[in-house]
């Protein structure tokens, strides 16, 4: 074979690999983008809740000065 030829299967050897690598990290950037929606999501709740529950207590009441 012609070095050229191997050259040029080099090429597109390393172009195919290449491609795969990027399709596995498009796939890993899916995932945490759906871990992070899950997470913020999550603390939006927590955070609600948390509201909700410090608003249900009553706050205290001013002591009157019985003097």
């Amino acid at each position: 074979m012609e070095p050229q030829t191997i050259q040029i299967k080099d090429i597109i050897f390393n172009i195919v690999k290449t491609k795969k690598k990027i399709e596995a990290l498009k796939r890993d950037l899916a995932m945490l983008e759906s871990q992070v929606d899950q997470q913020q999501k999550f603390l939006e709740e927590s955070v609600v809740d948390e509201i909700l529950q410090r608003a249900s207590v009553p706050a205290e009441k001013p002591q009157k000065d019985k003097t």
